[in-house]
């Protein structure tokens, strides 16, 4: 039986996949308000961390819905209620995206050497992504029930092992415009002619254009 073989492994330990995906989440939110709001990488992972970017996402809505509803209370109890609940979701988004390893004051050649691995880097940047989750980005997706992201598959494989290559977007308000204009071919583009109310039937015979003439007898001439 398949027990405890539920998820991605991705051939990694644990605290190496959860690390892998925050940072893969982190830069994609980092990019919003960009001409590129993707990211570059594979198929497996972009699966895997997708689940938990829409999550972050839902938890920004949340927190931008309590804060509207504390700006429009006028009751004080009911406004520290709604300021609490978004303080309560900002440390949730804040800890379920990891603030890297922390160096307290007095460890200088630790926080160097740290720094020359590359650990901690993208830390730094947590804090303002986090303000904008519950703040622009929650703006955009506000009346969006979901699917907030999308994965676009690359024609050519990645060099060395030809591992699926895929573009990991954040899903843009004009694309199903743009998607609309796009669409060409078959009726679903054509205008049909609307008869109006009280048309004759000559004109609803010939589609709703010029009425045939009429003959003697109350018939029309075809």
């Amino acid at each position: 039986m398949r027990h405890l073989k539920a998820g991605w492994k991705l051939s990694r330990s644990t605290s190496h996949r959860r690390a892998m995906r925050n940072n893969l989440v982190t830069a994609l939110f980092s990019r919003y308000g960009t001409a590129k709001e993707f990211v570059e990488t594979t198929r497996e992972k972009a699966k895997f961390a997708r689940p938990f970017a829409e999550r972050l996402i839902t938890l920004g809505r949340k927190g931008r819905e309590a804060r509207v509803q504390a700006d429009a209370s006028a009751n004080s109890e009911e406004r520290a209620r709604f300021k609490a609940r978004e303080l309560q979701i900002r440390r949730r988004v804040a800890s379920l995206l990891g603030g890297g390893k922390r160096v307290r004051k007095g460890h200088g050649s630790r926080k160097k050497a740290l720094a020359a691995r590359g650990e901690g880097v993208r830390s730094g940047d947590r804090p303002a992504v986090v303000r904008r989750l519950l703040g622009e980005i929650a703006e955009r997706y506000a009346q969006r029930p979901g699917g907030y992201t999308r994965i676009v598959a690359l024609p050519r494989g990645r060099l060395g092992d030809n591992a699926v290559r895929v573009i990991w977007e954040l899903v843009r308000d004009d694309d199903r415009a743009e998607q609309g204009r796009r669409h060409k071919g078959g009726d679903k583009g054509r205008v049909r002619p609307v008869v109006e109310a009280g048309a004759t039937g000559a004109e609803e015979a010939s589609g709703g254009g010029t009425p045939l003439p009429q003959v003697p007898g109350g018939g029309s001439a075809s």
